[in-house]
């Protein structure tokens, strides 16, 4: 059995079946975002937890697909570098930022993994990060 997730974008065409202007734009970013970022939703499953936060109070999503982890920033950061409060990352771990395919900078902290992102963050409302292998959670 395989479980859907649908998403109401509420488009729909005039009476002479074209999409309004602002509805293509909106359609058309979503695509470029999902083109980007889509790893982190397609073919993922839950995590230990769905839900997380940074060291400012941002929000993150959490969905794994084999062995990665990936933390979907619900907010843009607005410093470089961010903690992902909780989480307990392997010595040899990696971090991507999937928008720019980006390696980039870590190191484990008492309260989570701290993440320097770049100078630049792509625009974009939404940003997606691949941990290789996956993290854990830290314990108290």
């Amino acid at each position: 059995m395989y479980d859907f997730c649908h998403l109401l974008l509420n488009v729909g065409p005039k009476a002479d079946g074209t999409i309004p202007e602002l509805q293509k734009e909106r359609l058309l970013g979503l695509g470029q975002w999902l083109d980007a970022n889509g790893e982190a939703i397609f073919d993922t499953r839950p995590w230990v937890t769905a839900e997380g936060t940074t060291d400012a109070g941002a929000e993150l999503r959490f969905t794994q697909a084999n062995d990665a982890l990936y933390a979907t920033l619900m907010d843009t950061p607005t410093s470089r570098s961010i903690c992902l409060n909780g989480l307990q990352m392997t010595n040899n771990g990696t971090i991507l930022l999937l928008n720019g395919g980006v390696t980039l900078d870590w190191q484990q902290t008492e309260q989570g993994v701290e993440v320097t992102l770049p100078d630049e963050l792509n625009d974009a409302p939404v940003h997606s990060l691949k941990m290789i292998p996956s993290p854990t959670m830290l314990t108290a």
